[in-house]
């Protein structure tokens, strides 16, 4: 490239290519059309104006590494658009809030007993991860859920400002923004005149809004029978980890006198005394056999901090040999027979109880499987029935034992338990409480079990039986 007499470069001739150079319209020439239909479509979705993005669109929450130890940014020096909140009345603060891991008979009872109008029960599937958090599909779908609950409430000529009272606060919650990235596979709602509370569940519940003068307990029910645990042992060559779980997930146990794979984990004396554990750096740790003291000495941190007073099943995460070795070597009566054999010592969590849990299912099935074969064995009799007429006040005297219900079964109709008298509506009537959510409810608060079956699994072909107590 040459210079001309003042210094500067001079481009040499010839017309440019073209290639990849974008046309008038900032779009390729041959482009095809269904490029360009989406071209457009993304456009329209992601932004409101030449430089601006559009007010919906979702953004990586700005402390999403909590794990680091650095402070979150100040909320309160953001600015705020007023335009997108909706007007958040007085008594605004937000519900209370329990993650079940069993809920207990006085919290039952209370939510069970509560007389209002209107009680308002939100009932939705919840996401625990993923792109349906980060776009915020749950906060949108409980805003309908509000508007849903509005416009009930108007036909019912309720005014505005009382309306707004008793959401507000439900308004509040959906501010939490911290809430909305810790739940899990559903949520329950109670809303009343000065009541509110909210809980996590497990299981993925059938969504739903109902108003009435009662709550809807149906998402509890099954949370109220006995929730059996199990412990899970995953068992490595410089690691242990002790975990406990149920039927809905499994967390770790935290036991520091286990070894983790640094140079203070368990070593034991060439003496081989049977409880000396050893923290020093100098002795060198198996390699290639499992040391059977290794074992015995995470056999006896897990005796004596967990598992003396323990029933339940405990299932082993290791390679064949370890698997093998430690069941001849552990006190703990209540191994199971199945384990996962493998290399777990970098296994997530969920990993594992995704594995573990098909295998423990006739563990979590046999307190129904007994149930069931206590009604078979008195089908004959007068302890067992299937007729709603007979169960439901059985039920509100406290007579029932076992009750079943079919899933998905709806029996309209209302029971006065004083008179005894009982009414089924046939047609049904939506707007009156579940006749067998009743009896369930109150087979619960008299000591009674409930279990919710697939219509294939009743022991009989009906909405519900029961295994009497007289």
């Amino acid at each position: 490239m040459g210079k001309d007499k003042h210094g500067r470069f001079i481009p040499p001739k010839g017309k440019p290519s073209g290639n990849h150079r974008e046309s008038e319209l900032g779009l390729r020439e041959n482009m095809p059309p269904e490029a360009l239909a989406q071209n457009q479509a993304m456009t329209e979705k992601y932004t409101a104006g030449e430089d601006t993005p559009a007010a919906n669109l979702p953004f990586r929450h700005h402390n999403r590494h909590t794990h680091n130890d650095q402070p979150a940014k100040d909320k309160q020096n953001q600015p705020e658009n007023p335009g997108n909140r909706e007007k958040v009345y007085e008594a605004s603060a937000p519900p209370e809030g329990n993650n079940i891991t069993g809920m207990d008979r006085a919290t039952f009872t209370l939510l069970a007993r509560f007389r209002s109008f209107p009680c308002i029960t939100i009932v939705m599937p919840t996401h625990r991860y993923g792109m349906d958090v980060n776009e915020q599909k749950d906060v949108v779908k409980f805003k309908n859920y509000l508007q849903q609950i509005r416009h009930r409430l108007t036909q019912q000529q309720w005014e505005p400002e009382a309306t707004e009272r008793l959401l507000a606060p439900l308004q509040s919650l959906l501010l939490e923004e911290n809430f909305w990235h810790r739940l899990d596979n559903g949520l329950v709602v109670y809303l009343a005149n000065g009541f509110c509370r909210y809980y996590l569940l497990p299981e993925t519940p059938e969504p739903g809004i109902y108003i009435n003068h009662s709550f809807n307990m149906s998402p509890l029910l099954s949370l109220m029978n006995d929730r059996r645990h199990f412990y899970l042992l995953a068992l490595g060559k410089e690691r242990a980890r002790l975990y406990k779980g149920d039927a809905y997930g499994m967390e770790a146990v935290p036991l520091p006198q286990l070894p983790d794979g640094d140079a203070t984990q368990l070593y034991r004396t060439t003496a081989g005394a049977r409880n000396e554990v050893h923290h020093e750096a100098s002795r060198e740790p198996f390699q290639g056999t499992f040391m059977p003291g290794y074992l015995r000495d995470i056999d006896e941190v897990l005796w004596k901090n967990r598992l003396a007073n323990e029933h339940a099943p405990l299932m082993l995460a290791a390679v064949d040999e370890m698997v093998a070795q430690y069941k001849q070597i552990s006190r703990y009566p209540y191994i199971q027979e199945t384990a996962l054999y493998g290399n777990f010592e970098n296994a997530r969590t969920d990993e594992l109880f995704g594995q573990a849990r098909p295998k423990l299912q006739p563990y979590f099935d046999a307190p129904v499987q007994q149930a069931l074969a206590n009604y078979m064995d008195h089908s004959a009799t007068g302890l067992t029935s299937s007729i709603a007429a007979d169960i439901i006040p059985a039920a509100y005297y406290g007579r029932v034992s076992y009750l079943f219900i079919c899933k998905g079964e709806h029996l309209s109709g209302r029971f006065d338990a004083q008179n005894n008298q009982l009414e089924i509506y046939d047609p049904p009537k939506h707007d009156n409480d579940c006749l067998c959510t009743q009896a369930a409810v109150e087979t619960i608060l008299n000591s009674g079990k409930v279990y919710i079956l697939d219509k294939e699994k009743m022991p009989a072909d009906s909405a519900m039986a029961a295994f009497m107590r007289y």
